[in-house]
């Protein structure tokens, strides 16, 4: 009766030391008490439902930059305009989120949409008749893109979950075309 009651109590007290949790968005645990990051701020669990709900938009934007980056990489012209399509009509989705539960979340949600979105209209002038360098061009969706992929880990690491990455694998085999062929590439 002893060890009953000593396995009772300690079953009680290793209850109670551990937060209460439910299941968000796609299964995932999210914690029905205020977890604390590590930075010391502290989430509650409608910030990272919040950030759950939005897994499909953040996902098709992730997979759309990373094909423009790996297009671009693979200076394939063909492969590089549906991507930055595909960026682009991400990036729209993704401005039409719920409201954040909190204002600092929303800026850097919507900075970095405004960021992919923003790759996406650079890309755009790489086949509009531009009068620019390709690498130019090319260099300013690339920084565009990084910059949304900052401002989206910026906000992952504020809601305390893994952030997402759009860097592209590496290319499987490289071209051997030669350079002055693959920039025309990627501007028709």
């Amino acid at each position: 009766m002893i060890g009953l009651t000593i396995l009772i109590i300690v079953f009680a007290s290793v209850a109670a030391s551990r937060p209460s949790r439910s299941r968000g968005a796609g299964g995932a645990d999210l914690a029905a008490t205020t977890s604390v990051l590590p930075t010391g701020e502290p989430t509650d669990a409608g910030a990272v439902h919040w950030y759950e709900s939005l897994t499909p938009v953040r996902d098709a934007v992730a997979a759309a930059a990373r094909a423009t980056r790996a297009a671009i990489a693979a200076q394939d012209g063909n492969a590089l305009r549906p991507a930055c399509f595909a960026l682009g009509s991400a990036a729209t989705s993704a401005r039409a989120h719920p409201a954040a539960p909190a204002a600092d979340l929303n800026a850097l949600y919507d900075q970095g949409a405004q960021d992919y979105g923003g790759a996406a209209v650079w890309c755009s002038r790489l086949f509009d008749g531009t009068r620019a360098q390709v690498t130019t061009l090319q260099g300013e969706v690339l920084n565009s893109i990084g910059q949304g992929d900052a401002a989206w880990a910026g906000l992952a690491r504020k809601v305390g979950v893994p952030a997402q990455a759009s860097v592209p694998a590496p290319v499987a085999a490289a071209s051997t075309a030669a350079p002055a062929e693959r920039a025309g590439a990627a501007a028709g």
